[in-house]
């Protein structure tokens, strides 16, 4: 995966009715085994480290709406948060509707990118 493509990409929206999670790409993990896994290894005590670039799919629907469903005062301005190795990244927008019977207040758009550190390049 090139570092510079995202993780994944969230679409939560809040209301009157609370916050909901409406989109998440990637939305599962892919459950095939890797075919490097079947081979034997000449080490049986060695460790296969993988790169968790999916592990923001482990986070539940209700705590991305939670994380990113901002209050009022944070909308129409960067939102970024740092969860260990991924730094997701939104623009909370509210919207003003002439209509106060609107449930629909604040959308954000996040993305999921992996961090990098200098000693990565």
């Amino acid at each position: 995966m090139d570092e510079t493509s995202p993780l994944g990409v969230y679409l939560v929206k809040s209301g009157s009715k609370g916050d909901r999670l409406l989109f998440r790409y990637p939305y599962a993990v892919d459950t095939e085994k890797d075919p490097h896994s079947s081979k034997k290894r000449s080490n049986p005590y060695a460790l296969i480290v993988n790169e968790d670039t999916l592990n923001t799919t482990r986070i539940s629907d209700k705590a991305l709406s939670n994380l990113f469903a901002t209050k009022s005062d944070l909308c129409n301005r960067k939102f970024e948060l740092k969860v260990n190795d991924v730094r997701f990244v939104g623009h909370p927008v509210q919207l003003c509707s002439k209509r106060e019977t609107s449930t629909f207040l604040m959308f954000n758009v996040v993305f999921a990118l992996k961090v990098i550190t200098a000693a990565e390049h």
